[in-house]
């Protein structure tokens, strides 16, 4: 499905507001960008990433060892007192570890071109609009997590990729496993969406899938490395609240605690962003809906069980929010989706925002079409 014969409306207005919101994502992108090179190391979270798998190659048992993957990163950090491990789980390495054999800025040039190539592809099948991907491609929330080089490029592709073809049940259903395996935070929901949309060869080849990443890891560092892995997420929740990035960060949890909740209270709520988050996932898959609607109920559902979540991982969405753009919907609809793609908003509301317009648009053009085919059937 594609929206290639639904371009920008030729209303002066909404044209204006276009180059608008286009001049100012680019004066943001300039600026967000020199802010960085200055910090830090361009591609300074794939780095983190990058010493990971070069620990997994040389040395397995120190994988989730925080100083010896930090050590391994010394020669590139501006700031040499910051502990930056390896946070993903073992599963992750069958597909990335191969980055590992080469240097570091080497693998985040090839890793940057192929992620990046592979969700500007599958993005393009989803819009088929060329001013939805220019738009994509100088979102400021896209050009941080590309400049930092964070893993959520590759994840909005494989999810894409496999919303996009359901007609192919098992390479659908491997994708999603991969994608499940790499960050499984933003994929836990996937059994409930499989089984709301009654997809059942998608639900088996994913979890097959997941099953063969496991043995896979096991083979490459032992299966001490997912003891080591549970043991040592207490230590990373420490670290990124020891580094300040709570206000970054979008899920519910993370807003509770910032307002500093915590205790029965905060678990309740928890409870409660749980059971929302299911029923989000349940009705974007329950009925036929587009894949950026499913796209947002899959991952925006799963952030609401999850504690943190990094503002970048917004970018997962951004395909979704740019497939709103070019359609017939409220302008209003349209800024409100892509406005949501810009680091100044607070992560939380950009990522209500985002559902807002996607899940909004979503009932606009379901009654629309319902009222096109009303005639006929009359």
């Amino acid at each position: 499905m594609t929206i290639a014969d639904e371009t920008l409306p030729a209303s002066r207005v909404t044209i204006m507001t276009f180059f608008v919101v286009l001049l100012l994502f680019v004066i943001s992108d300039v600026f967000l960008l020199r802010h960085m090179v200055r910090v830090q190391t361009p591609g300074f979270d794939f780095l983190a990433i990058w010493a990971g798998l070069r620990q997994a190659l040389v040395n397995p048992a120190q994988l989730y060892d925080f100083a010896a993957v930090t050590g391994l990163q010394r020669s590139e950090l501006r700031v040499t007192d910051l502990v930056r491990p390896f946070a993903y789980p073992p599963s992750a390495l069958p597909l990335l570890v191969v980055l590992g054999m080469l240097p570091f800025r080497i693998a985040f040039v090839v890793f940057s071109v192929l992620s990046s190539g592979a969700m500007l592809a599958t993005t393009w099948r989803l819009v088929g609009d060329r001013w939805a991907m220019v738009l994509l491609v100088i979102a400021p929330i896209v050009v941080l997590a590309g400049s930092v080089g964070q893993l959520s490029f590759l994840i909005a592709a494989l999810v894409l990729f496999a919303l996009s073809t359901p007609e192919r049940p098992i390479i659908s259903g491997v994708a999603l496993g991969i994608a499940a395996s790499v960050k499984p935070q933003l994929l836990v929901l996937l059994p409930v969406a499989l089984v709301a949309a009654r997809q059942w060869r998608t639900l088996a080849s994913a979890s097959v899938t997941v099953f063969a990443m496991i043995l896979a890891s096991i083979a490459l560092v032992g299966a001490g490395a997912w003891i080591a892995w549970v043991e040592a997420l207490p230590r990373f929740t420490e670290v990124t609240l020891a580094l300040g990035l709570l206000p970054g960060m979008l899920t519910p949890t993370s807003v509770l605690m910032r307002m500093g909740v915590d205790g029965a209270p905060l678990r309740a709520a928890q409870l409660v962003f749980a059971l929302g988050g299911i029923a989000v996932a349940w009705w974007g898959f329950r009925r036929p809906r587009p894949v950026s609607t499913r796209l947002v109920s899959l991952v925006a559902g799963s952030l609401m069980l999850a504690p943190y979540g990094m503002n970048y991982e917004l970018a997962v969405l951004a395909p979704a929010a740019v497939a709103v753009t070019p359609g017939r919907n409220s302008p209003f609809l349209k800024l409100l989706a892509v406005l949501a793609l810009h680091v100044l908003v607070p992560p939380p509301l950009a990522l209500l925002m985002l559902v807002v317009a996607v899940f909004v648009a979503d009932g606009g053009a379901a009654r629309t079409a319902a009222h096109m085919s009303a005639p006929a059937s009359a």
